[in-house]
């Protein structure tokens, strides 16, 4: 993990792609392509990103998504411990501790032709 900074947006496109209301996040490129941070409204995102040619540290949202928690206070410490975690986990793990933990939860899955 190493810390980086991520662009997303436009959010004030009418539709025609005239839009130029961007927002800069302060977080960690995970391995390559996710990037990990906690918004202003102390919200922990997973996104996946493309790498900015010529930048080092910089890198493009690609509208991909998840929100992996809310109320987030502790900063990068909690970054640090969610991908400890999560990296640590299969993808079964993650299904039954993480994802069917509550009586509410409801999964689709999106499945492909091998």
């Amino acid at each position: 993990m190493n810390r980086a900074a991520m662009i997303h947006g436009p959010y004030d496109d009418a539709g025609d792609g005239s839009g130029t209301g961007y927002v800069m996040e302060q977080g960690f490129i995970i391995d390559g392509i996710h990037f990990m941070y906690i918004s202003l409204e102390g919200d922990l995102w997973l996104d996946r990103v493309q790498k900015v040619d010529g930048r080092k540290t910089l890198y493009l949202g690609m509208c991909e998504a998840v929100k992996l928690a809310s109320g987030v206070t502790r900063g990068d410490i909690v970054i640090q411990e969610i991908y400890d975690r999560l990296s640590k986990m299969s993808g079964w793990q993650f299904l039954v501790r993480e994802v069917l933990v509550s009586d509410t939860a409801s999964v689709d899955f999106e499945l492909l032709r091998w």
